[in-house]
């Protein structure tokens, strides 16, 4: 009577892990697609010039001028953003994830952080190809391509990818990583409004765009771990 209470207690146990482990990856999966849909239903609407009362009322909000210690200190932090501060960033972040244990689902994790870095920086340059507004003021030319901000795309892309490693990891809690991790893309973004560099859609659609990429790169994660750990 005893074994057979522990094998169904043991059971019950492993269907309960099953189901929570199983629909990360789907559910990730999902969360992606619809972070793309939402990404190009805002580059249709900048396209089409549809966001331009909203992106001209933030602006008037947002944009210091010239000489201001804002937008002094906002220029100073602008290279936060360009490929050569968050790839590094996200080598050095994978390096103490995969640095921390053997196990399979850290490699995993190392592996989807730079994976996520490495895709921002390449996916970057070809974003430049879609339909541009005029860009803002702060821009030497009007035709400077500036949807979306590869600012916003980049550190958010890796911090959304690495907070939810760490956190699912058990290396930093959601609650403080998630929090800590979106700081510096969100800082970044309003300097860039300060400087008159970007819209306010430029940013919703570096966002959105950081979004799909982190959902992918979690996706796999989740499906590697799963594979590693039998989850």
């Amino acid at each position: 009577m005893s074994y057979r209470f522990h094998c169904r207690a043991g059971t019950k146990s492993a269907k309960y892990l099953l189901v929570s482990a199983t629909p990360r990856a789907p559910f990730l999966f999902a969360l992606g697609v619809g972070a793309a849909g939402a990404f190009a239903l805002m580059a249709r609407a900048v396209a089409r010039r549809k966001t331009a009362p909203i992106d001209h009322e933030i602006h008037g909000r947002v944009a210091v001028e010239t000489g201001h210690p804002i937008r002094e200190a906002a220029e100073v932090a602008s290279p936060i953003g360009k490929w050569w501060t968050y790839v590094p960033a996200a080598a050095v972040t994978a390096a103490c994830v995969g640095g921390c244990s053997t196990r399979a689902s850290r490699v995993h994790g190392a592996a989807a952080i730079v994976a996520a870095a490495a895709a921002a920086a390449l996916i970057n340059k070809r974003l430049d190809e879609l339909p541009q507004p005029p860009a803002p003021p702060g821009r030497p030319s009007p035709t400077h391509p500036v949807f979306p901000s590869g600012h916003a795309f980049g550190t958010a892309a890796v911090a959304l990818t690495a907070a939810y490693i760490l956190s699912r990891e058990e290396l930093v809690a959601a609650t403080i990583g998630f929090p800590l991790a979106m700081t510096v893309p969100t800082l970044a973004s309003l300097a860039r409004m300060a400087e008159e560099k970007h819209w306010f859609s430029d940013i919703i659609g570096g966002h959105l765009a950081a979004l799909t990429l982190a959902a992918m790169a979690t996706a796999a994660y989740e499906m590697g771990r799963a594979r590693g750990t039998g989850e």
